[in-house]
């Protein structure tokens, strides 16, 4: 499967798409819930400055949110044994709209839907550019994992190949 799309050709954008999209793809979707995490487009430095949000700081944001929530869900197993969320993030930032990631993440099944739900508020929040504009929702079947495909860019630098396809 190819990681990047040159944007060159529809048709080569469609297979990029369709493989990306099988090879994502769960089968089994419970336990599963698409997270939208708006972003702040701008913030102001110690120093009193202007700061824009770009792709690179908002990679590290997500990076950032992803391990304080991996360790508030599974404390120093994080660290020492390497226990983590499975999560498929994807950014997307439209004309007119804030930059924003969703996030197909499973929720370790210990966790109820509220305590889940509430610990992705709070972190994220927490984060320098986390914006309260956060929408979560269960997944029941791969219609999320479509819609967050069709124009956005998967972020390969934030996923865990090594924790996305465990059970």
């Amino acid at each position: 499967i190819p990681l990047f799309f040159d944007g060159k050709s529809e048709g080569m954008k469609n297979v990029y798409r369709e493989n990306l999209r099988n090879w994502l793809d769960r089968g089994d979707w419970s336990d599963w819930f698409a997270v939208t995490l708006t972003m702040r487009q701008t913030i102001v430095s110690d120093s009193g400055e202007k700061v824009f949000i770009d792709a690179d700081q908002a990679g590290r944001n997500l990076r950032h949110f992803l391990n304080k929530l991996n360790v508030k869900t599974y404390g120093n197993a994080f660290k020492r044994y390497n226990k983590r969320l499975e999560v498929i993030p994807t950014y997307e930032y439209a004309d007119g709209k804030h930059l924003h990631y969703h996030l197909i993440i499973k929720k370790p099944q210990r966790l109820t839907d509220r305590r889940f739900d509430s610990l992705i508020r709070t972190n994220w929040i927490s984060t320098d550019w986390g914006l309260w504009s956060i929408d979560i929702k269960r997944v029941s079947n791969s219609g999320w994992l479509e819609y967050v495909t069709k124009d956005t860019s998967v972020d390969f630098e934030n996923v865990d190949i090594g924790n996305l396809w465990l059970s």
